[in-house]
């Protein structure tokens, strides 16, 4: 049944009879929205290149291979929020002894670097009792920016 479809993980279906043009757009929906970042950030006058780990523009901050890191691996979630368990695991590593809270003393110190102002993020977001993702903002260049 279509349920059972979707809780095996389904993203989506086509009933029969269907065009292979909706069949094609359907597959380009999905893949649009699982696609991998673009490679840069723009957080205001701000931009980060994350193919190259280079901060360009106005009071460019020097981040840490981790603080990169944990950008790609933020951007590669396109604004869905990843876990402090996930960053964890995946930028500290599975041996790391290092716990939740080294996550939050490193976002901390990542907001001071990119945000206006740290208290009142814009760009890298907490979302309570889940983890931290990025606005979606910081997937466009802004029309004020190079």
């Amino acid at each position: 049944s279509l349920s059972e479809a979707f809780m095996a993980g389904a993203n989506d279906y086509v009933t029969k009879p269907f065009s292979a043009r909706v069949l094609l757009a359907r597959i380009k929906a999905i893949l649009h929205r699982h696609a991998p970042s673009t490679g840069k950030l723009y957080m205001g006058e701000l931009t980060i290149d994350l193919e190259r780990n280079l901060a360009s523009g106005t009071n460019s901050p020097n981040l840490t291979t981790r603080e990169y890191q944990v950008l790609k691996l933020l951007a590669d979630h396109r604004g869905k929020p990843v876990s402090r368990m996930t960053l964890l695991e995946e930028v500290w590593g599975m041996e790391s002894t290092s716990s939740e809270r080294a996550v939050n003393t490193m976002m901390m110190e990542l907001r001071k670097k990119v945000e206006a102002d740290s208290a009142q993020p814009r760009y890298v977001l907490s979302q309570r009792g889940v983890g931290y993702k990025l606005a979606p903002e910081v997937f466009q260049a802004s029309a004020e920016g190079p």
